[in-house]
């Protein structure tokens, strides 16, 4: 799943820079080799920090389709 749209980044990718290491959100950004945008994937970003993402994945239905992606 998409969480950072500006720099295409995926919740796979980012699981991926905490396993090598990241430990902060700049460090996920440097990890990824990508540099925060708008902001928005902040907290999406913080909660697998937090290790507790999976938890906080949006559901994307209808009444909250627009409101996900961004």
């Amino acid at each position: 799943m998409y969480v950072c749209i500006c720099n295409a980044l995926t919740d796979r990718r980012i699981r991926g820079a905490i396993e090598s290491g990241a430990a902060s959100l700049g460090s996920v950004y440097r990890n990824c080799g990508v540099a925060p945008q708008c902001g928005k994937c902040g907290e999406m970003i913080r909660s697998f920090l937090d290790g507790d993402g999976s938890s906080k994945v949006p559901q994307v239905g209808p009444a909250n389709a627009r409101h996900a992606v961004g």
